[in-house]
């Protein structure tokens, strides 16, 4: 301990002290900053995302009804098998939890360009069918819906600001660093 006694040594302490205390501060605070803007997440778009999937499990429903669970989808999947991956996409809107470990928006934002992508995809497939005419109604109306919920995401202002606002933040100074990534800026990513 020698080295504490002489003036270098000491100096040395006291900036690795303030080291440490400047990154263990901004950590807490960019972290703080991180849950308020993950709650503005969870208040203003979870439910959004969680209609989508509604709309999803209603079209697994109908074309559960209509489709041979094991003929042919496309070359990789059954129809089952392109009804069950519908329903993951769907579950992940309802099972997905805050936790620091997980980009939950991201989990989301995933969830919701699945259904987006393959539900246009299954409704072709149920329009080969005959359906009822009130099925065939709630099918057209359910992509439009789909489509209409997205808009909103896209759209929405109290979210999209306060990820614009951490982002810049936390790729703008010791965040980075610090290994904390940036929230999804799904205003990007579902402009429709």
């Amino acid at each position: 301990m020698q080295v504490l006694k002489t003036r270098k040594g000491a100096t040395l302490v006291l900036l690795l002290a303030v080291a440490f205390g400047i990154l263990f501060g901004t950590y807490r605070s960019t972290m703080a900053e991180k849950k308020r803007v993950e709650a503005v997440f969870q208040e203003e778009m979870v439910e959004l995302f969680q209609l989508c999937a509604d709309a999803g499990y209603n079209l697994c429903s109908i074309a559960s009804r209509y489709l041979d669970q094991d003929e042919k989808f496309d070359e990789h999947l059954t129809n089952g098998g392109m009804i069950a991956v519908m329903r993951q996409y769907c579950d992940l809107a309802y099972t997905s939890g805050f936790d620091v470990m997980y980009d939950t928006p991201n989990l989301y934002f995933q969830s919701n360009n699945g259904l987006t992508y393959n539900m246009p995809l299954l409704i072709e497939k149920l329009e080969t069918k005959d359906l009822s005419d009130a099925d065939a109604q709630h099918v057209r109306s359910l992509m439009q819906e789909l489509n209409s919920w997205n808009y909103v995401i896209a759209n929405n202002e109290a979210y999209h600001s306060a990820a614009a606002q951490f982002n810049e933040k936390t790729l703008g100074g010791l965040g980075k660093l610090l290994g904390i990534k940036p929230v999804a800026e799904l205003e990007k990513e579902l402009r429709i």
